[in-house]
């Protein structure tokens, strides 16, 4: 068990949800209902998200199916027209990050980066968790912005934070960057003396790798 292979799940729960929400509508009610998800796909993931207490003790991986579920609810989000084209709010400030916070299920990749075999103390690292998910959530955002302004994508975190602000695209970007920046910063500080911190900062240098390693990105025209 390893993020990519739940990453893997992921890719596939959001492009179900793109072209089959209804199947992914019912995943929850089917789940506690004691019934079998409609399809072998749904099929497997239940048995992924049930393989997460073989890796993780109890409250991490209760943590991480949590995050699982939540990514489904924001991935029916997006897709709901009535969500999609509704009018955001100035004072809506909470709105752009509670949908991306479901997308994100950075909550279950800061979980994952401390498995039962490295016998982790919990307390060394709950504290940050948010801080964490923060992170993971709007350093991703950051790194995408280009190509999606390229795309002329306007429905992602930053286009929306823009929007729910009142500022310019190029502002709300930097005010991210600030909020990634000093998310990390505070993290940093916590886990510096810790166990946990040789996880963490392995995991931030595989994270940004992967982004700037990927032509999707496209990060190799801004000279990186």
């Amino acid at each position: 068990m390893n993020l990519q292979e739940h990453f893997r799940f992921l890719i596939c729960v959001d492009d179900l949800g793109q072209k089959f929400p209804s199947a992914l509508e019912g995943f929850q009610q089917r789940v506690l209902e004691n019934k079998s998800p409609a399809g072998e796909f749904l099929q497997a993931f239940r048995e992924h998200l049930t393989d997460m207490y073989k890796y993780w003790d109890k409250i991490p991986a209760n943590l991480i199916n949590l995050s699982a579920i939540d990514f489904i609810n924001g991935c029916l989000l997006e897709e709901m027209p009535v969500i999609r084209d509704m009018k955001v709010s100035p004072d809506a400030r909470s709105w752009p990050f509670y949908l991306r916070n479901k997308t994100g299920t950075a909550v279950a990749y800061a979980f994952m980066l401390f498995p039962k075999d490295l016998h982790p103390d919990m307390s060394e690292y709950i504290q940050v968790i948010d801080d964490m998910n923060l992170y993971i959530c709007l350093a991703n955002d950051v790194l995408s912005f280009y190509k999606e302004y390229l795309a002329g994508e306007t429905n992602n975190y930053i286009s929306i934070r823009a929007k729910n602000t009142q500022k310019s695209l190029e502002d709300a970007l930097q005010d991210t960057v600030n909020d990634t920046l000093a998310a990390h910063d505070r993290i940093t500080k916590v886990l510096e003396h810790t166990s946990a911190y040789v996880p963490w900062k392995n995991f931030v240098t595989g994270y940004l790798a992967f982004h700037f390693g990927l032509k999707r990105y496209r990060l190799s025209e801004l000279g990186f």
